[in-house]
């Protein structure tokens, strides 16, 4: 049985939305900041810097995942040339400003372009902390009371820190909310803001197709009526191939190729041989994610179906192994998962007792 959940007023609603942007930007604080070893931050990496991408120039296949990239570029151009200015002087104005730029490798004179990146990204990380709250409790049997809301949301963005490893790019936490978002919107089955936050989702990053099989999956299970069914899912299909065509063809000059083969990179970790902490990180989280099994909700059993193995498979041979941030789009489902097995778990240990 589910436990009624409560009604926040306006108080808890405030106190919420302040946990959760606060989380946000702790979030876009680890996010953007290098760390020697670990992580390069937002603009080190030659053929992604960040004013390449928001220009278009970066290589392929970076350059493809163009959503909030475009986005600064069109809130620059249509923002008067004082404004940017403006912004330029006011940090190259003051000393810490100017030495934070300098150690995030950021360029004064783009200071307006990353101030505009900076809300978004933040919006980004806030909308994703929200979207998985709900889905998470949508999904699992945790009572929805303001303390596990704002656990949760804290939980899930403090959880990203282990996918910030090696790099990350301008459409990370795009593709981390909106593919969240699209999962909630399927699953409250509403499908017109849905096929919106595809499109959205398209733009931003070639995965988006892993929506498709779900929404085959889940729509034919809702009963959604078989025209309209059918309707959205050629719809889908044809605007995932039309979308990625399209902004094939536009950056067409750009240097690189359509994918980067890591093959070399990926033998030599998975041959190097696993110490003793990441075979018990492994474990743990497939236990955690498996616990219960038969008990956890179907729609989160098929978006993991979905979208794991599609994303594993390549792996090996197009993105690093070892690199989580590949796996963004799988996250919200296993957060869900996880979250489920620990209130089951921490449920367990009263009847323990009692027994």
């Amino acid at each position: 049985m589910r436990v009624k959940r409560d009604t926040p007023g306006w108080l808890s609603q405030s106190a919420y939305a302040a946990v959760v942007l606060t989380a946000a930007v702790v979030a876009f604080t680890m996010f953007i900041r290098p760390v020697r070893g670990i992580h390069t931050g937002l603009n080190q990496d030659g053929r992604t810097k960040f004013m390449d991408m928001v220009n278009g120039t970066a290589y392929r296949p970076f350059v493809y995942r163009t959503l909030l990239p475009t986005t600064v570029r069109i809130i620059s151009r249509v923002t008067p040339d004082s404004v940017k200015r403006a912004a330029t002087t006011f940090v190259e104005g003051h000393r810490s400003l100017r030495k934070n730029f300098q150690y995030l490798y950021w360029e004064t004179s783009a200071a307006y372009e990353y101030g505009v990146a900076s809300i978004l990204f933040i919006a980004c990380f806030a909308g994703f902390a929200h979207t998985a709250t709900q889905l998470t409790l949508r999904l699992t049997p945790i009572p929805s009371t303001l303390g596990t809301r704002m656990l949760l949301a804290t939980t899930s963005l403090l959880c990203l820190a282990p996918f910030f490893r090696f790099t990350c790019f301008p459409y990370d936490p795009p593709q981390l909310f909106l593919f969240a978002l699209a999962m909630y919107l399927l699953l409250e089955v509403r499908l017109v803001p849905f096929v919106v936050t595809f499109v959205l989702c398209c733009i931003n990053k070639e995965t988006a197709v892993l929506l498709i099989p779900l929404f085959a999956i889940v729509g034919g299970q809702q009963r959604v009526p078989a025209k309209t069914y059918w309707g959205i899912l050629a719809g889908l299909s044809v605007g995932f191939v039309v979308i990625k065509t399209t902004i094939s063809w536009i950056f067409r000059s750009n240097p690189g190729s359509f994918v980067e083969v890591q093959v070399a990179h990926n033998f030599e970790w998975l041959t190097r041989g696993w110490d003793f902490a990441e075979l018990a990180g492994f474990f743990v989280i497939v236990f955690l994610l498996s616990y219960h099994w038969r008990d956890k909700a179907p729609f989160l059993k098929w978006a993991l179906l979905c979208t794991l193995p599609a994303l594993m498979l390549p792996s090996p041979i197009w993105g690093f192994v070892n690199e989580w941030r590949i796996y963004y789009e799988v996250y919200p489902i296993g957060f869900a998962l996880i979250a489920d097995s620990v209130w089951r778990l921490n449920n367990l240990r009263p009847a323990v007792a009692a027994s």
